[in-house]
């Protein structure tokens, strides 16, 4: 099949989160099984950067061969709006889709409310090629801007969301969050997100990060890793620190910041000494540093709500560390199918420090649960597998179409 993603952020842009991660490797297994992949994305980076290409005057678009994979980075005319706004304005992408789209036998968008795919829709629809949508945890109005998305639902995102030949959710959850749209649940197929399980066939050694971070070798290190916004519970996760009495105890938070970092900051400046001195913020971690944590943690907190997946957890669990995950969300779904971790409510900072301590002091169960978490990975979340459901319903729609 000739296969189009539409993403604002692509390889190697892992500051942008999971979808980043997520449609790289599920567009990499795609090629790996002979399929022709092309990707339309943006030259966005980190907060600060672009990836290196073109200016605008020189063309705005940069074309690369990423593992197979056909990408057309085209030039994000505002790196600061795409950032902290979401806004993502690629210069010459009208005039690419124009010549190119009617190629494809099918285009799959990933997230909602960006230009890319109000661009791509346009044509699809003149060009009668269907489209499968993933929304990846974005259809809500929640958190920032909630005005504007309504104002953007009103002017192309409906559309878009409505012309969709089908839709792909991460979970269940998720499934629920399509139906609040009008979108019902035998036009959504359930197709989890993908691990990378090769990438964790040897892990670096334990203690390399708690060195460069001063933790002590009999501390019991928590972490968190992930985007750091409200929804991730972590005010309720630094108040559960809070609770663990000893010296023995250190927090560390990795991830980049989406617009929550100087409330948490305020947060962890009003803990007592010593709690104080025992958080540390990392920011954005690289893919060797995000490696080095799971495996130095000896337990992964990550306590957030309106997740319809969440990658890290498993990521977590494929490091042989223990995880907690809030059970309202489709993390918490898949955990629980699992048996693969413990299970707490969204804001309770009680029974998170509660289940911290269960997992420090009941290595037996511990290690259990670790075991039928990475069982259940293996099973049903590596990519050959996870491929092979999304190419299914590529194949639904291109024979109905």
């Amino acid at each position: 099949m000739k296969i189009l993603q539409v993403v604002p952020y692509f390889y190697p842009a892992w500051a942008y989160g999971g979808i980043v991660r997520v449609v790289y490797e599920l567009s990499r297994e795609l090629v790996r099984k002979g399929h022709d992949v092309t990707v339309f994305t943006t030259d966005v980076f980190d907060e600060h950067s672009r990836l290196p290409g073109p200016s605008t005057r020189t063309g705005g678009v940069t074309g690369a061969n990423v593992e197979g994979i056909s990408v057309f980075y085209f030039h994000n005319v505002s790196n600061r709006l795409a950032f902290q706004h979401q806004l993502f304005l690629p210069y010459r992408m009208l005039g690419q889709t124009r010549k190119s789209v009617k190629r494809f036998d099918v285009v799959h968008m990933h997230g909602h409310r960006h230009l890319l795919n109000s661009i791509v829709h346009r044509r699809a629809v003149a060009e009668r090629i269907p489209y499968v949508f993933s929304a990846h945890g974005t259809l809500p109005r929640i958190e920032r801007r909630q005005f504007a998305k309504r104002i953007f639902d009103g002017l192309t995102g409906t559309r878009v969301l409505r012309d969709a030949a089908h839709y792909t959710a991460v979970s269940q959850a998720e499934v629920k969050q399509y139906e609040a749209f009008g979108i019902p649940p035998y036009r959504v197929a359930v197709t989890y997100n993908g691990i990378d399980v090769p990438a964790y066939s040897k892990l670096p050694s334990k203690g390399a990060l708690r060195k460069q971070l001063n933790v002590p070798e009999d501390a019991k290190l928590v972490a968190y890793l992930g985007k750091i916004t409200r929804r991730k519970g972590l005010d309720v996760l630094v108040n559960a620190f809070e609770k663990l009495d000893g010296e023995h105890w250190r927090l560390v938070i990795a991830g980049s910041d989406h617009g929550w970092g100087a409330e948490l900051d305020r947060r962890i400046a009003a803990l007592p000494e010593p709690v104080r001195s025992r958080v540390t913020r990392i920011g954005h971690v690289d893919e060797a540093r995000k490696m080095q944590l799971l495996v130095d943690a000896d337990v992964l907190a990550y306590p957030s709500t309106l997740e319809v997946f969440g990658l890290v957890p498993f990521e977590a669990l494929m490091c042989g560390t223990p995880v907690i995950v809030t059970d309202d969300n489709g993390c918490g779904e898949i955990i629980r199918a699992a048996d693969g971790g413990r299970l707490v409510p969204y804001g309770d900072a009680e029974a998170l420090h509660a289940a911290i301590l269960q997992t420090i002091d009941n290595p037996t169960e511990t290690a259990r649960q670790i075991g039928l978490g990475r069982a259940h990975i293996l099973e049903n979340l590596a990519w050959p597998t996870v491929s092979e459901r999304v190419l299914g319903v590529y194949e639904t729609v291109v024979s109905h179409h």
